[in-house]
């Protein structure tokens, strides 16, 4: 298996790009098939920052899609540096649809 993350005693890379501000005594993979990872401070999706607004019940939903108490995340969204947040989306129902790869609310409403 090839690593993705390496550290060194100063900086973390994700392949070859650093991930810029991470703190390498407090990183920890979260999840290696999502390419997500974390420091003391923020979650990071590959090499990008994620905004994640309450970092302590930020939890996977399924694939990409990840919540908050606040809010939803499609994660992959800032690789291409766009806003993370699925607006409209209600973080407490939110929840994986069984066999698909997607996900829906108490209104049925999906990203």
């Amino acid at each position: 298996m090839i690593k993705v993350f390496i550290l060194d005693d100063k900086n973390i890379f994700y392949t070859d790009e650093q991930i810029p501000g991470a703190d390498v005594s407090s990183f920890e993979v979260v999840d290696e098939k999502s390419n997500v990872s974390k420091d003391k401070n923020s979650y990071y999706y590959c090499s990008y920052r994620i905004p994640v607004k309450d970092y302590m019940t930020f939890e996977q939903i399924k694939g990409d899609y990840w919540k908050d108490k606040y809010h939803v995340y499609d994660i992959s969204k800032a690789f291409y540096g766009q806003d993370c947040i699925l607006t409209g989306m209600d973080p407490q129902t939110a929840k994986a649809v069984r066999d698909r790869n997607y996900i829906r609310d108490k209104n049925g409403k999906c990203p």
